[in-house]
C-alpha cells in the first residue's frame, strides 16, 4: 500500500532528526554550488555578443554537469540516512570515485534538457530589442517574467519523470545511465501527480523562507529531498519505519 505524502513528510522529518547539521549542511553546500556556478559564468562572459553568449552558454553546460555530479552525491547521502544506514558528508563526493561517467552522462542528459526548456528566456533576454522608455522597460521585464515562469513550469513537468535517475545510479551499481533514466520513467508511472503535488506542499515553505531571508531553508532543503529520498523508496515498495512506538494507523510493519 502506498503512504501518503504525510507520511513520507514525517519519515522526512525523523530522518532529518538523526542528523540535522549534515543535512542542512549538504543542502546549503549543493545549493551555493550552483549559485557559485551561475556567478562564475556570468564573470568570465558577461558580453551580448553572439560569440560571447555562445561560450557563455557551453560552459555554462558544462558547469550544471559537474554541479549535479554534487547534487547526485547529496541525493546518495540523503538515501543512506533515509534508510538508517551510514552517512557522512563526505558522500557529497561519493559518484566522483564510483563509476562517475554514469553519473556525467546522465547529468549531461538532464543538463541539456533543462538547457532547452531556458532556452526561450536566453533568447528573448539577447534578442529582444533594448527598452527606451520606462513603459517599454515595464513590458520587457513583464514579458521576461511569463516566458521565465512558463519555463519553469515546462521544465518541472519535463523533468519530472527523471527525477528519480540518480536514486537509482546510486541502489544499483550495475546499471548504466540511461537505463537509469528509463527505470526512473517507469518507477514514475502512475506517481506522476503523487510527486508533484508532494513538491507543491512545499510551496508554503519556500514562501515563509522569502520572508524570512532566507533562513528557513536551513530546514527546508532537507526537509524536502529527504521526503523525496522516501518517495523513492515507497515507490520501489520499501519498507520505511524508523520508530515503532511513533507507528500510527495505516502504517504498515515489516
Amino acid at each position: 500500500m502506498k503512504k501518503t505524502n504525510k507520511q513520507l513528510k514525517r519519515y522526512a522529518r525523523e530522518a532529518f532528526q538523526l542528523k540535522p547539521g549534515m543535512a542542512a549542511g549538504a543542502s546549503i553546500t549543493v545549493v551555493f554550488i550552483q549559485f557559485a556556478s551561475t556567478f562564475i559564468t556570468s564573470s568570465l562572459f558577461p558580453g551580448t555578443g553572439g560569440f560571447s553568449i555562445v561560450l557563455g552558454e557551453v560552459f555554462s553546460f558544462g558547469m550544471s554537469v559537474l554541479t549535479c555530479i554534487f547534487e547526485a552525491g547529496m541525493y546518495y547521502m540523503f538515501l543512506n540516512l533515509m534508510r538508517g544506514e551510514e552517512s557522512n558528508f563526505g558522500q557529497l563526493l561519493w559518484f566522483f570515485r564510483n563509476d562517475p561517467d554514469r553519473v556525467i552522462l546522465a547529468s549531461a542528459i538532464l543538463a541539456l534538457i533543462a538547457w532547452v526548456t531556458s532556452l526561450p528566456v536566453t533568447i528573448y533576454s539577447y534578442a529582444a530589442p533594448l527598452p527606451t522608455t520606462q513603459e517599454e522597460l515595464i513590458s520587457f521585464y513583464m514579458t521576461l517574467t511569463g516566458i521565465s515562469f512558463a519555463c519553469l513550469c515546462l521544465g518541472v513537468l519535463v523533468t519530472i519523470p527523471f527525477r528519480l535517475t540518480y536514486y537509482i545510479l546510486a541502489d544499483e551499481p550495475e546499471i548504466g545511465s540511461l537505463d537509469a533514466l528509463k527505470k526512473s520513467i517507469s518507477l514514475m508511472k502512475g506517481n506522476y501527480g503523487r510527486f508533484l503535488y508532494l513538491q507543491l506542499s512545499f510551496l508554503p515553505w519556500g514562501i515563509i523562507s522569502v520572508l524570512a531571508m532566507y533562513i528557513p531553508l536551513l530546514y527546508v532543503l532537507p526537509y524536502m529531498e529527504l521526503s523525496n529520498a522516501a518517495f523513492y523508496r515507497d515507490v520501489r515498495g520499501e519498507y520505511i519505519l524508523y520508530h515503532p512506538p511513533a507507528v500510527t494507523d495505516g502504517d504498515e510493519i515489516p
